[in-house]
């Protein structure tokens, strides 16, 4: 009885809050950017009628934020912060490095109607590192075991951060509100609000649904370390360790699908604009990521993917735009496994 009763409160905010135009403009996707129409934090909740003034994920322009943004760029020149892009293309050599996801969105900022703040999800990124490269690089991964770069495992988290706005908006899109909401019911309303997006068969296979902000389906192996399970990935902080130990995952996965077998894809050539196989190499990684991420893995292994053309990437990459990703070498890895930011 009580569980109807949050349940219909919960709706009744939506219902409040929301409107069809929380949704991006002027961005070229497959699908639109959508958000619930409430923000909390920058103000506290902004209702409808105020909001008009947003950037292309939904979030919300404002004079303070602007403010923040040039502080934060202050800051990043004053202390030497490298943004990856940088990082990557510079290849300095160190085996360590701190980092910090930071938003520039109030996308990202902002708390979701369950309580869950994204920025919980980016710290865990940062303050985790040092332990999830250690775990995957021991017998307790067992046949998840892998021996990652710290550069590679900065391009996954960064990737993490992406996928967290490609999934689920940083936890305020109405498909996950809908999900946490089926999530309080019992099995059988499970299963029908499942039916009202998927196959009987999917449907019926366990478990129904993916879970949590970044809709993960099975825990990977660090979740045994953290305590995290399918009931608690909608909280934000196992969400990132959830999600980038899933993504480590999928790169061995990748890494093996390349060991086997030259693997191309489908890319347009420059010469004649025709589609020609060009192979795919080990360092574009995270592109293929995403594909594996989506359950779409068999068009690596048939050579038909076509990443111009990826809708679920295009959507990763403008989440990105809003979340810049600091390094700072750690010469003698004292504080790798600390954030940036504290």
């Amino acid at each position: 009885m009580r569980r109807d009763i949050w349940s219909k409160l919960l709706l009744s905010i939506w219902l409040f809050t929301c409107s069809s135009d929380a949704f991006a403009e002027k961005v070229e996707l497959c699908k639109q950017i959508g958000t619930l129409r409430y923000q909390t934090g920058f103000g506290g909740i902004l209702f409808k009628g105020i909001n008009q003034n947003k950037d292309e994920i939904g979030g919300l322009r404002s004079k303070r934020l602007d403010e923040y943004v040039e502080a934060l760029n202050r800051a990043s020149i004053n202390e030497g912060w490298v943004e990856i892009a940088d990082y990557h293309k510079s290849k300095i050599e160190n085996s360590c490095t701190r980092i910090a996801v930071v938003p520039t969105s109030t996308l990202f900022l902002a708390k979701n109607i369950f309580g869950q703040s994204p920025s919980d999800f980016l710290k865990a990124l940062a303050v985790e590192k040092k332990h999830i490269i250690n775990f995957y690089d021991s017998e307790l991964a067992g046949d998840q075991q892998i021996s990652i770069t710290d550069e590679e495992y900065n391009r996954l988290a960064y990737l993490a951060a992406g996928v967290l706005g490609a999934e689920s908006s940083a936890g305020k899109s109405f498909e996950y509100f809908k999900e946490q909401i089926a999530a309080m019911n019992s099995g059988l309303e499970q299963l029908g609000v499942c039916l009202k997006f998927r196959t009987w068969k999917a449907c019926t296979s366990q478990p129904y649904t993916s879970r949590g902000l970044t809709q993960i389906k099975k825990v990977p192996m660090i979740g045994d370390l953290y305590g995290i399970d399918r009931d608690n990935l909608g909280e934000a902080y196992f969400a990132g360790i959830a999600t980038v130990g899933f993504l480590i995952q999928e790169y061995k996965r990748f890494l093996n699908i390349l060991m086997n077998e030259r693997r191309f894809y489908m890319a347009i050539s420059s010469a004649d604009q025709q589609r020609r196989k060009v192979e795919i190499k080990s360092d574009d990684f995270e592109i293929f990521l995403t594909y594996i991420y989506r359950g779409d893995a068999r068009e690596i292994y048939d050579g038909t993917a076509t990443p111009d053309k990826s809708c679920y990437y295009k959507r990763v990459q403008k989440y990105q735009e809003y979340l810049k990703l600091y390094i700072i070498p750690d010469q003698d890895c004292s504080e790798a496994g600390s954030s940036i930011l504290e």
